[in-house]
């Protein structure tokens, strides 16, 4: 499915197309679909205002520094980040904010699976041991 330029809310070069998911307190932090046009890929981005009350930009520059280098196939690659980027509504209405920059998978995530299915003892066992590796336990 190819997005033409369309009348959306958008990340830099990014398009943003629907919301995925959000956190705790939605009113602070979402995980939104976009769509990169140049290259004709989707990415999960995940925006935090800066206006959250516990959003540090010393403390997200170190901790995305760390991440950005992580490769594991059990892991969400992240393949960049914005400490300050203007997030642009539809209505044109821009505020800033950081953003992650992520691989996109299509099937969801572990939560949503376990939470929605009885996992048998070892479909159960291959999870543990894939977050046991990934150092995530």
């Amino acid at each position: 499915m190819k997005h033409k330029e369309m009348q959306c809310a958008r990340i830099g070069n990014y398009n943003i197309i629907k919301l995925l998911g959000s956190g705790q307190d939605p009113k602070y932090c979402k995980v939104k679909l976009g769509f990169e046009p140049f290259k004709s890929q989707y990415f999960a981005i995940k925006i935090i205002k800066h206006d959250h009350p516990h959003f540090n930009k010393d403390i997200f520059i170190e901790q995305m520094s760390k991440l950005i280098d992580l490769e594991h196939p059990n892991l969400v690659k992240i393949y960049e980040y914005f400490v300050t980027i203007d997030y642009v509504k539809k209505n044109g209405t821009k505020y800033p904010v950081a953003a992650i920059v992520m691989e996109y998978l299509s099937n969801g995530e572990l939560y949503t699976l376990v939470l929605n299915q009885e996992l048998s003892e070892e479909m159960a066992r291959t999870y543990f041991q894939i977050l046991r590796e990934s150092n995530s336990i």
